[in-house]
């Protein structure tokens, strides 16, 4: 619980810093962008495991 508290509040002030860095990009800087989108993930368990278990 205190990993994500303190992502949330850590993160969400960076939110319009980010917001400001693509505004006004073109459609291919905004495609390579997508490309990090979370659907586009690979669950590693081997990475998971390890950070799991030290």
């Amino acid at each position: 619980m205190d990993v994500r508290l303190r992502h949330t509040l850590l993160g969400q002030p960076l939110v319009q810093k980010y917001a400001g860095l693509i505004r006004g990009l073109g459609d291919d800087a905004l495609a390579l962008a997508d490309s990090f989108a979370l659907e586009q993930c690979v669950k590693r368990d081997w990475l998971l495991d390890a950070f799991a278990n030290g």
